[in-house]
């Protein structure tokens, strides 16, 4: 698949250095995904393959929800995807859920790594809005 194909140029075309470069695999249920969750084990076993790369894990951008509730319920399903990979034998140790917004039900869901640009950085421009 195309997202595969993306590690894969990742690999051969940016190698700087010996050392693997550390990745996560982005996973969105409100995005048009290209990787769904029934794919995603295939997916991580075939990047965990690719010499140079070291998968890390996974991370979500999900879209804004309602409330806690709502966004710690998102979140878990992540840590659901994130627990079967590492239950099938990969060795993940990075779970990046949530930003600014959410962190807290992020961190109630498991994450290992939130994101708090906006919290430090302020509101800024999206690309294309």
């Amino acid at each position: 698949g195309s997202a595969l194909s993306s590690f894969r140029n990742l690999n051969r075309n940016e190698r700087v250095s010996t050392d693997d470069r550390s990745v996560l695999v982005t996973v969105d249920e409100w995005l048009a995904a290209e990787v769904s969750p029934d794919e995603l084990p295939e997916l991580a076993r075939a990047i965990a393959q690719l010499p140079g790369l070291r998968l890390r894990g996974l991370m979500t951008i999900p879209e804004p929800a309602p409330d806690f509730d709502a966004a710690r319920a998102v979140h878990a399903r992540a840590r659901q995807l994130f627990d079967r990979l590492n239950a099938e034998g990969m060795a993940l140790d990075t779970l990046s859920m949530g930003m600014s917004g959410d962190l807290e039900a992020a961190i109630h869901a498991g994450s290992t790594m939130v994101r708090v640009g906006t919290a430090v950085f302020g509101a800024r421009e999206r690309p294309g809005h």
